[in-house]
């Protein structure tokens, strides 16, 4: 690849997300709320759920319950870990290739 020539590389990136950026990240992830400018609303509909979601009350109690089996002795932060989220991007090179997947696939 030449420096001119567009990228096809993927990425994935992974963090951990306590309870309120997990749950912003909901809100951006599902199209939950007002959509920024940059947001094309007529290609919405292309958008898919691939993994369903859990409200961030849900994924709290499942956290602390997780975190009650090692018998902590002290009580869970405020602003503890409570969620892995993530993104995956790819270069500009890339887009016809998923653009010519189905959604099936």
């Amino acid at each position: 690849m030449s420096a001119t020539e567009p990228s096809k590389a993927i990425s994935i990136r992974v963090k951990h997300a306590h309870r309120s950026r997990y749950k912003t990240q909901r809100r951006h992830d599902l199209r939950i709320g007002h959509q920024p400018g940059y947001v094309d609303a007529g290609r919405l509909d292309l958008n898919r759920v691939i993994v369903d979601l859990p409200m961030p009350v849900r994924i709290t109690q499942r956290a602390k319950a997780l975190r009650e089996r090692t018998k902590p002795s002290r009580a869970m932060r405020a602003d503890a870990a409570v969620a892995t989220i993530g993104i995956i991007t790819f270069g500009h090179a890339a887009q016809p290739i998923f653009e010519a997947l189905t959604p099936a696939q």
